[in-house]
């Protein structure tokens, strides 16, 4: 079933939305699907704690995401690294399932997705893990997703450690949405002159 279209709104994160702004401003300086060497964003090593790099292969009939980075909060969250390991190995069948069709529709859209899923920490508190996806490449053509994935509590404070191997109800996205709709970027960022390097 396709994403929901929505607009950038939609992300509730503030740095995910200066995330989503930076590239939004470099697809429209370029026409269509920015390369990951142009992204520039400021204070990235901050920021690479909660975010993963795949690159995109096409070997097979779907795509194929093979992590290159993941930051230290998702080791911590996910209890390993995934480095050089295939995304679906990472996060097992079940979260698989529900998960890649994003990442799919992602590549084949050549947009940005964001999604937010509940999930539970070892103490049961609520916890909402949001996931902003970034498609970069060249020639129309998607090599490399760029993720943000920030959690979040209502009830204050969370264990990070183990909170994606704690659930066991079945993986459910609260919102599943391209970013297609309304492209203008409000105001400037504090996004400027950090290079990511891969």
């Amino acid at each position: 079933m396709p994403l929901a279209s929505a607009g950038p709104s939609i992300v509730k994160s503030v740095r995910q939305r200066q995330l989503l702004n930076a590239w939004l401003r470099l697809s429209a300086r370029h026409g269509g699907l920015p390369r990951v060497g142009d992204y520039e964003i400021d204070r990235i090593e901050e920021e690479k704690q909660d975010m993963i790099f795949c690159a995109v292969t096409y070997d097979v009939a779907t795509p194929r995401y093979v992590v290159t980075y993941d930051g230290q909060r998702l080791v911590e969250a996910f209890g390993m690294t995934g480095v050089g390991r295939r995304l679906e190995d990472v996060i097992g069948p079940e979260r698989a399932a529900a998960t890649l069709p994003i990442y799919n529709e992602c590549v084949e859209r050549r947009r940005p997705s964001y999604s937010v899923r509940r999930v539970i920490d070892v103490r049961g508190r609520e916890v909402d893990y949001e996931r902003l996806l970034l498609p970069f490449g060249d020639e129309g053509r998607v090599d490399t997703i760029v993720g943000s994935l920030k959690t979040i509590s209502t009830d204050g404070g969370f264990e990070q450690k183990q909170l994606m191997r704690t659930e066991t109800a079945p993986v459910f996205h609260a919102i599943e949405a391209i970013i297609d709709q309304g492209d203008q970027v409000r105001t400037p960022s504090a996004i400027t002159d950090v290079i990511v390097e891969l």
